[in-house]
């Protein structure tokens, strides 16, 4: 059980692992990617965390500030860049992804055993791979 345990979390971090690289080579996705950013981007220039702004003098209320926030900061600490705009994202999904291995290793019928934990890998495992995070 202990070696399935294993390979199931090097997979599982394996998974995490590319898809970190991953947040750092893809340029961004669509139209609504970059516009927050830019949103964000504005925020970590101007120092205003109270208002995001879609451009200068043009506030926006269309969604709540606290990814704004987070990618603000990401970018006062590593720049501004593609990394960087989805580092707090990628850092949310992962806890998901924790979430996910416990939830179902807490919903298993034993869950202090070796096949709840397996359960949860799995299930982490799953949710990692897909293309929601």
């Amino acid at each position: 059980m202990t070696r399935t345990i294993n390979t199931l979390l090097g997979l599982l971090a394996f998974v995490l692992v590319v898809r970190l690289g991953l947040t750092a080579l893809l340029p961004f996705a669509d139209t609504t990617e970059p516009r927050y950013a830019e949103i964000a981007r504005i925020m970590a220039e101007t120092g205003d965390w109270i208002t995001p702004w879609f451009d200068y003098g043009t506030p926006f209320w269309g969604k709540p500030p606290l990814s704004f926030w987070t990618q603000a900061l990401s970018f006062q600490l590593f720049g501004v860049n593609e990394f960087a705009g989805r580092l707090p994202s990628w850092l949310a999904n992962v806890g998901i992804v924790y979430l996910v291995y416990a939830t179902t290793r807490w919903l298993h019928a034993s869950p202090g055993s070796d096949s709840a934990r397996i359960t949860g890998l799995w299930a982490a495992i799953i949710y990692s791979t897909m293309a929601l995070g």
